[in-house]
């Protein structure tokens, strides 16, 4: 039987992702601010971006903060060089671009600002761990880090309707025949589950979620399927579990990039009032929303105790 495995490098097939505004240091700086902290000033500050991909997050920010000076890691030759040839065609002289492997990554710190945006849930365990020893090991005494994840619950659905593509995916080698079967076949699962909807309220349902996912991958260009749903590795968690792998690496959560997701004020009063009673602390609070809300994805900012 072929294998599961249905692994493209990011030389392969390159992830051109664009620029992620809440990834930005000053909205880092906002939240250290809220919490007690003394953040750097973000037009004078070090900032690291862990998975640079392109640079297309790092050299907007680099461009408009002359002052400031950018470093952006990543695995891929291909990501890095197009990174560099962008610095090189705006003129940048502070933004770095190093291919690098961040389990070899010891970076010439302390950063006042690390990004780590859509990486850590796609990676093994050891480079999970590699990530977040990085950021302890090149923090600031009050920097902050941004680093974003898929969550349970939330991420149960989409991880059905990836399982289902990616076993499907495992009979084609090409990658690109891959992402094109994976397509081709989410479209297959949309039109029979809908043929069955009216079998159930179930039924009915499962529908309606192959449907909404299907027309996430249509509006999505090819490296978005193949890295998101195609790729080998995925581990989305709960916000607790999140918390606790911060623990051994003397990290601690500090709270959301969304202010008003850390909020009570914005829900229901009768719900409110029950989260208030069931969830004492501000971790259990945002635990028992990821519940009630089916969070997907989560931008989580850390700091050194």
């Amino acid at each position: 039987m072929p294998s599961l495995l249905t692994h493209a490098s990011y030389d392969e097939v390159p992830y051109d992702a664009g620029l992620s505004p809440r990834t930005h240091p000053q909205l880092a700086a906002v939240i250290a601010q809220l919490f007690g902290l003394n953040p750097a000033r973000v037009d004078s500050a070090r900032v690291l971006e862990i998975g640079c991909g392109t640079g297309a997050n790092l050299l907007p920010m680099a461009y408009s903060l002359p002052d400031a000076s950018f470093v952006g890691i990543d695995v891929s030759g291909a990501h890095i060089s197009a990174a560099k040839q962008s610095a090189a065609a705006l003129g940048l002289t502070n933004a770095a671009f190093v291919q690098c492997d961040v389990r070899d990554f010891h970076g010439n710190g302390p950063f006042d600002y690390i990004i780590c945006h859509g990486v850590y849930s796609w990676v093994p365990d050891d480079v999970r761990a590699a990530i977040l020893a990085a950021c302890r090991e090149a923090l600031a005494p009050d920097g902050v880090a941004y680093i974003s994840y898929n969550v349970l619950p939330g991420w149960h659905q989409r991880g059905a309707f990836r399982e289902m593509l990616r076993f499907h995916a495992r009979y084609f080698s090409d990658p690109q025949e891959r992402i094109q079967q994976a397509r081709a076949f989410g479209s297959f699962l949309s039109d029979a589950t809908a043929q069955l909807a009216g079998a159930s309220t179930l039924s009915a349902a499962f529908s309606v979620m192959v449907k909404d996912e299907l027309e996430l991958i249509q509006s999505h260009p090819d490296f978005y399927v193949q890295h998101e749903h195609l790729a080998d590795d995925n581990h989305p968690m709960y916000f607790l579990d999140f918390v606790e792998q911060l623990a051994p690496h003397a990290l601690a959560y500090l709270g959301d990039a969304v202010f008003s997701t850390m909020l009570t004020e914005n829900l229901p009063e009768e719900l409110r009032a029950d989260l208030d009673a069931i969830a004492p602390t501000r971790e259990l609070l945002e635990q028992y929303r990821d519940f009630i809300t089916d969070t997907i994805s989560e931008l989580r900012k850390v700091k050194i105790p």
